[in-house]
């Protein structure tokens, strides 16, 4: 790894989106090797994810930003995102004016920016981090527009675009961030919080939830549905991804539930496990690749990045996958094992601390 001297730490403000969990754990290995190069972090987001920074990071500063709060329809997705956009817009300006806010306040001297389109400063070197600069739309002139918007924004107010994958093959994300053409980018390596550890398989699937409402809770209510309804004897985990709960039952015999799980106690987890059930959001694609974990995926309906992630890795025998209006424990559990799962990828972004 290459590391700053300790002369030239700086004052970093990361601010993360609030769209399920993925955005913040994917940014605790930056976070913590940041800390370990002498930097002082400052961290902003809000809802669950900022929960999650506080539990994972308590003795860092943890700032609110104003919330999306976007609402997520079950029919036509793109057309409800389309007509929430001044409101997406007013919340990207009251983020920008509280960027400012915190840049003095705390003496910043440079943003990075998971994914919060407000978060940059125009007198302080600003980095914004995605995988998704290909956004996907079923209507081909919202894509257009979608992607011709997103490049020009991060193209105007950010001095460096950080990818989390690999420039070649094998990577991740596909088509999402691969093919376009912006000075600013920069492949950084995958990032996970994880990491593979020897422990005995002790658990016939996991269950790791996340993304948000009101979709996370339909699956949540899906899997331990079919749990209880199954005749099978299993040893498993549900994790709900609630970070602010602090809830643990048992479904049914050898079926735990827990609300939410904590770095160390996740990895262990995703590890002791025979298989993975998640999102195929792409943090939690990172985090199977960091594990070596086999997984089933089941898309965030209507989320078509997900949709695209789920079908890429299903079509190359690499995870098998489910929708989640068709999802079927059992028959999943049955066919996972004929794929391959992401062995060779994993390489968690060598050069990420070279400015």
């Amino acid at each position: 790894m290459t590391y700053y001297n300790i002369e030239n730490t700086k004052t970093i403000l990361l601010c993360i989106l609030n769209w399920g969990l993925g955005h913040a754990t994917r940014c605790v290995p930056l976070i913590q090797q940041w800390q370990a190069a002498g930097h002082r972090v400052v961290l902003a987001s809000d809802g669950r994810a900022l929960e999650l920074l506080r539990i994972e990071f308590p003795d860092l500063t943890c700032l609110p930003l104003p919330a999306h709060n976007i609402r997520y329809a079950n029919r036509f997705f793109e057309w409800s995102i389309f007509f929430q956009l001044p409101k997406i817009a007013l919340i990207t300006l009251l983020e920008h004016f509280k960027v400012r806010v915190i840049v003095k306040q705390y003496g910043i001297e440079e943003i990075v920016s998971d994914n919060r389109y407000g978060c940059f400063h125009p007198k302080k070197r600003s980095i914004f981090i995605t995988h998704q600069l290909n956004i996907i739309i079923p209507n081909p002139v919202l894509q257009n527009l979608a992607r011709s918007i997103n490049k020009r924004w991060i193209k105007t107010f950010f001095e460096a675009c950080w990818i989390p994958d690999c420039e070649e093959e094998p990577n991740l994300s596909g088509l999402l961030s691969h093919g376009t053409q912006l000075p600013q980018i920069r492949f950084i390596g995958l990032l996970s919080r994880m990491q593979p550890l020897k422990v005995k398989k002790q658990y016939d699937w996991v269950a790791v939830l996340s993304g948000p409402e009101p979709q996370r809770t339909h699956l949540e209510e899906l899997i331990i549905a079919q749990a209880k309804r199954s005749d099978k004897h299993f040893k498993a985990v549900i994790v709900g991804g609630k970070s602010e709960k602090n809830e643990q039952y048992f479904v049914k015999e050898g079926i735990e539930y827990c609300s939410f799980l904590a770095t160390k106690e996740l990895n262990q987890l995703f590890c002791a496990a025979k298989v993975v059930i998640c999102r195929s959001g792409y943090s939690t694609l990172m985090d199977l690749a960091a594990t070596k974990s086999q997984g089933i995926l089941i898309p965030t309906p209507k989320q078509t990045e997900q949709t695209y992630l789920a079908q890429h890795f299903l079509t190359q025998k690499i995870f098998f996958s489910q929708s989640q209006a068709d999802f079927d424990l059992e028959v999943a559990l049955a066919r996972y094992s004929d794929y391959t799962g992401l062995k060779d990828i994993f390489n968690n972004g060598d050069s990420l601390y070279d400015f």
